[in-house]
C-alpha cells in the first residue's frame, strides 16, 4: 500500500494527478462510483482509508479459498464499485480497505496504459535499483521465496491481479531496507 501512495505522489509530483481527483474521472465508461450526500469519492480518501468503501469487495467467489483473490475479475472489481451503497460520509471516518487501495493502484495503473506491476517498476523498482521487487516472481525470486504457514501447515501465497495495489508486490529484505 505504501508502494501504491508513492505512484500516486509521484503522479500528483507531475501533474498527472491531483489528491482531490473524483475517483469517477478515472473509471471506465459505464463505471459509476458511489456517491453520497453530494460528495465524490476522491482519490484521497482511497489512499488515506476515508473512501467509505469496504475492507474487501463483496462479491467475490474464490474457487480457490486458500487463493481467493485470484481469479477475481476486473469486471468483478467494477461491478461491485457501481453496485455498492456507501453506508457514511465519505471522508467521515478512517476504515482500512484493501478494496479501496487496490482500487487507486488499478485506476493509476490504467491511467498510464500499463499494468500495476509495470508502473510499480518503472516508478520504483527501476529507479531505486530494486531488482527483487515484483509481483511475477522471477525464477530466482521463486527459489529463494519464504513459504508461509498457518497452524504448522504450508499455505499458498495469494496473488492479486486486480487489487495488486493493496499488496501483490513480492520483494527480498534487502530491497526493502533500500526502499
Amino acid at each position: 500500500k505504501t508502494f501504491t501512495g508513492i505512484i500516486l505522489a509521484e503522479m500528483v509530483i507531475k501533474n498527472e494527478a491531483t489528491l482531490e481527483d473524483p475517483l469517477q474521472q478515472y473509471l471506465p465508461k459505464g463505471v459509476t462510483a458511489p456517491t453520497r450526500n453530494g460528495a465524490s469519492i476522491k482519490l484521497v480518501n482511497l489512499a488515506n482509508h476515508t473512501s467509505s468503501l469496504p475492507s474487501s469487495p463483496g462479491n467475490f467467489t474464490p474457487t480457490n479459498p486458500s487463493n481467493p483473490f485470484a481469479d477475481h475479475t476486473e469486471k468483478q472489481l467494477y461491478d461491485f464499485l457501481s453496485s455498492y451503497t456507501l453506508s457514511r460520509d465519505i471522508g467521515s471516518r478512517y476504515e482500512y480497505s484493501n478494496y479501496a487501495v487496490g482500487l487507486l493502484g488499478h485506476v493509476l495503473a490504467t491511467r498510464r496504459g500499463v499494468s500495476y506491476e509495470q508502473l510499480m517498476i518503472n516508478a520504483i523498482a527501476k529507479p531505486l535499483d530494486l531488482k527483487y521487487t515484483r509481483i511475477t516472481l522471477t525464477p530466482e525470486m521463486k527459489q529463494n521465496l519464504a513459504l508461509g504457514y498457518s497452524g504448522g501447515v504450508q499455505v499458498e501465497n495469494w496473488d492479486l491481479p486486480t487489487l495488486a495495489g493493496a499488496g501483490a508486490i513480492r520483494s527480498t529484505a534487502e530491497d526493502m531496507m533500500r526502499y
